[in-house]
């Protein structure tokens, strides 16, 4: 009689011992899930204000090469290079006092000349480190009439 009850203890205990490693699988899962989030968000919004940023300095400039000189001068921003009509570049974002999280933006631009003046389609993408797929994107237009050019 006292063997049923060792061994009905025993495989209670492993039961519960099952259920306690599920649960810690799931919380484990849990936090490491909302930890991708966070920092995603934090990556899109540093994407967000960069990507404002270029589309400033974009839109203050009447040609693609007064816009690569604006944003050569940018201090977080390297690597400027023109080419065709698509400007790149590297920003750095100060996320912390010791992190800097690295940016590569391609500015694409293309102008629509017309009697009046000449509208400015602007496409601002915004990559995190080397990844492939752009975080944000930001599409932007500026029509500057003749006499402001």
């Amino acid at each position: 009689m006292g063997k049923k009850r060792n061994f009905a203890f025993i495989v209670e205990l492993f039961i519960l011992f099952v259920i306690l490693l599920f649960v810690i699988i799931v919380i484990t899962k849990t936090f490491v899930t909302s930890r991708n989030q966070s920092l995603y968000a934090r990556h899109l919004t540093e994407s967000v204000y960069i990507a404002e940023e270029v589309a400033e300095i974009a839109m203050a400039s009447t040609d693609m090469e007064q816009a690569a000189g604006l944003l050569e001068g940018l201090e977080q921003a390297s690597d400027v290079q023109a080419q065709g009509e698509q400007i790149e570049l590297w920003m750095d974002f100060d996320a912390e006092e010791t992190k800097r999280d690295h940016y590569r933006v391609l500015l694409t631009w293309e102008e629509e000349p017309s009697q009046s003046g000449t509208f400015t389609a602007s496409q601002i993408r915004v990559f995190f480190e080397e990844e492939e797929d752009p975080i944000y994107t930001l599409d932007t237009g500026n029509y500057q009439s003749e006499g402001e050019r």
